[in-house]
């Protein structure tokens, strides 16, 4: 509960303090500057759906390593369904009880001692998660128990691929990270502009604020700045998107 009462805390956080100092660097606080409040819905939204997309990219990353536990075990003769078991202990010492690949092999692990398939559990486990390489797993999981083939062969053979695939997957992100930190720091440009201009220069800014030529310039200013600064972000959710949907 207390965990959960601080990330809602980190997230107002970060919604609010942007635009607290926006108020304060473009308008000087003046009434005008409380209509930038009205962004606030559509902010929560955006953090919402980013700590989401980051939650989902971990669990993906967690993935490659639950198949390599379930490798290991099919490697000194445990059956498929026995190693969805021994990942458990395995990934709760590597992550933790409490991340989220170790809930959701735990939950795997229990449906399968009440007699739920591992096809079954794994594509349950695929449509929670909207992870595509899980899915791509559950998939072929689904065609063997029709075709009556073999789990412990497919994951064996299937199972190296996915690890690769997810690897690249991690460097390319590792790439496009560091142009998404460049961006951040472009972004924050304008503002280092006027926290100087503030700080150093108060006699020149001074013209910018309280004045209805002033606040009109800064709205100006300030439209153009948004206008660029969710281009760039479009671009950037798009990239990522393709990446971790595909590759």
């Amino acid at each position: 509960m207390k965990l959960r009462m601080k990330k809602k805390l980190l997230l107002l956080l970060r919604v609010f303090s942007p635009l607290v100092l926006t108020a304060w660097l473009f308008f000087d606080f003046s009434l005008v500057s409380l209509l930038l409040f009205l962004y606030v819905p559509v902010a929560l939204i955006q953090q919402n759906k980013e700590a989401k997309r980051q939650r989902k990219w971990a669990l993906n990353l967690a993935f490659k390593d639950a198949l390599v536990c379930m490798e290991n075990s099919l490697a000194v003769g445990y059956s498929a369904e026995n190693s969805v078991r021994e990942a458990v202990k395995n990934l709760e010492q590597l992550y933790g009880k409490e991340h989220d690949i170790c809930q959701e092999f735990r939950r795997m692990a229990k449906q399968m001692e009440l007699g739920t398939g591992m096809e079954e559990v794994f594509q349950e486990f695929g449509t929670r998660s909207d992870v595509a390489d899980i899915k791509q797993l559950a998939d072929l999981f689904a065609i063997v128990k029709r075709t009556g083939g073999n789990l412990s062969q497919v994951l064996r053979q299937t199972g190296g691929v996915l690890q690769e695939k997810i690897e690249l997957k991690r460097e390319l992100h590792t790439t496009i990270s560091a142009k998404e930190l460049e961006f951040k720091v472009m972004c924050g440009v304008p503002y280092g502009i006027l926290l100087y201009l503030k700080l150093c220069a108060p006699a020149m800014s001074r013209a910018l604020y309280h004045n209805t030529f002033g606040i009109a310039f800064m709205w100006g200013v300030l439209a153009v700045y948004f206008g660029m600064k969710l281009l760039g972000e479009h671009i950037i959710r798009a990239e990522v998107g393709k990446l971790e949907g595909s590759v």
